[in-house]
């Protein structure tokens, strides 16, 4: 085959490839609180959540009673008979599980119907705690700390993600009033100068500058990826203004079939994309005094 004739089917690869790339992107309109993509969706969900932690735990495991009084509304053209059935999942500090309301039903003449669904969660993380900066200790996955400066400033850390071996890499988001930045990073040992990763791994500590303010994490040492566990983390922070943050709980729907065998949203993620229906993060209000 002749060297031009190569480079043509190269180039024509290529092309198609960005395209599909592209065309499949442009699916995307939804994004999980950890970062996960979800695809395009006509079901918008809305209302607030209420979270009562039974009994007040000071170091877990963490119960919590959840009631989600929800308005799920359907925009644009059913692609479904005369109705569609739906299976919730909610999702709260990295634990999965399905609602009492076990399915429901919405007819293809509903613009929208309001659904409330409970749901008792166990996990090892508990609610947003607050730290004076400078913090040094441990953290786990999916747990959020309030960093709080002697400005009295705030700033909202939160481990979305521990994943992958050698190293463990650790992607963290810092929020502030008006701010909100992802970074990823590998415990200290792998970016000191001399050592064999220095020059693959450049991020053990980042500084950051927001709202009005800064701060610094830096990744001392991971345990085993299994704990999903930071031994050591370094948050120092000054400055910033007054912030005060919600609790969320996820909300995901998905027409029955597929869903029916599972209770996880990544294996959901992974094997049932095609019945995916719809995902909100709701805030949570605290009941009235």
């Amino acid at each position: 085959m002749e060297l031009t004739n190569v480079v043509t089917i190269f180039i024509i690869v290529l092309v198609c490839g960005f395209f599909i790339i592209f065309f499949m992107s442009s699916n995307i309109s939804a994004v999980t609180e950890s970062g996960k993509l979800l695809p395009d969706s006509n079901i918008e969900i809305t209302g607030v959540a209420e979270i009562t932690p039974i009994p007040p735990s000071d170091d877990g495991p963490y119960l919590y009673n959840i009631i989600l009084p929800l308005t799920i509304e359907h925009k644009g053209k059913w692609e479904y008979g005369n109705y569609v059935e739906i299976a919730p999942l909610i999702t709260f500090k990295g634990v999965d599980t399905i609602p009492d309301i076990g399915t429901f039903t919405m007819l293809v003449t509903d613009q929208s119907i309001d659904v409330e669904m409970r749901a008792t969660i166990e996990s090892n993380i508990g609610l947003i705690r607050e730290e004076r900066a400078p913090y040094d200790s441990q953290m786990k996955e999916h747990e959020s700390i309030l960093i709080e400066t002697e400005d009295e400033g705030n700033f909202l850390v939160t481990i979305e993600d521990i994943y992958e071996l050698m190293p463990t890499k650790v992607r963290f988001s810092v929020e502030c009033e008006t701010d909100k930045k992802t970074i990823e990073l590998v415990e200290w040992r792998f970016c000191q100068e001399g050592s064999e990763y220095s020059e693959q791994y450049e991020y053990c500590e980042r500084y950051m500058d927001m709202c009005e303010g800064s701060i610094r994490i830096a990744l001392m040492d991971t345990a085993a990826l299994a704990s999903k566990r930071v031994n050591e983390v370094i948050i120092d922070a000054e400055g910033g203004k007054p912030f005060h943050p919600a609790e969320f709980v996820e909300i995901s729907l998905w027409e029955t079939g597929c869903s029916n065998d599972y209770d996880n949203f990544d294996e959901l993620r992974l094997d049932c994309m095609d019945y995916f229906m719809g995902y909100a993060s709701i805030q949570e209000v605290k009941p009235s005094a």
